[in-house]
This record gives C-alpha cells, structure tokens and sequence, in this order.
C-alpha cells in the first residue's frame, strides 16, 4: 500500500503537508480497492465509492501524463522497480505542480 500511494503522492505532489495529504487519500483509495478485490467488509456508502473511484481515475491519468512527458526513462521498468525508482530518487519535479490535492 504504502508503495502503491507514496509513489503515486510523491510523482504528482511538492514535498510537505500537500504531498502528505494526497498519500493519505491514495492510501484511503487503495484500502477501498482491496477491500472491494477481497470481498472484505467496508463502511464506505456509495457516494464515497464514486468519490474515490473518480479520484483514482483522475490520478491515474495525472499519473500517466507525468510519465509520458517528464519521466519517461521509468516507463520501460517493471511496476515494482519504478515505483520504488519514484520513492528512493529525486527525479525531475512533474509538470503537474499546480498545488491541487487529488481531485
């Protein structure tokens, strides 16, 4: 989990309080996911489903965006080596610096 959000929160956020917020979304998201994949119970209601599956979408895609045009020497690595690339280094900031928390 902590891979899957930090990396994310790291690639699209400035260090500090923004990219602290944004892991703890992406976290959040992610603990739905699993839930959801693993038939385990969640108290989420509908409403927060689609808030959070929208957030996902729209991270994703930022996500993409940011590795296609300011990282594309990640690309060709497999998942688990990029995301720990996007952790352990300090890459190009992204071009997505607009100070906006996940959407």
């Amino acid at each position: 989990m902590l891979r899957v959000s930090g990396s994310l929160a790291k690639l699209l956020h400035p260090a500090g309080e923004e990219r602290d917020q944004a892991r703890d979304v992406y976290r959040d998201i992610y603990h739905l996911r699993s839930n959801i994949v693993h038939a385990n119970n969640f108290n989420d209601t509908p409403q927060q489903i689609q808030q959070k599956g929208r957030l996902a979408v729209n991270a994703a895609l930022d996500a993409i965006k940011v590795l296609l045009v300011d990282r594309p020497e990640l690309l060709p690595l497999k998942s688990s080596e990029r995301s720990l690339r996007i952790l352990l280094d300090d890459g190009p900031p992204s071009g997505l610096d607009d100070g906006a928390l996940p959407r």
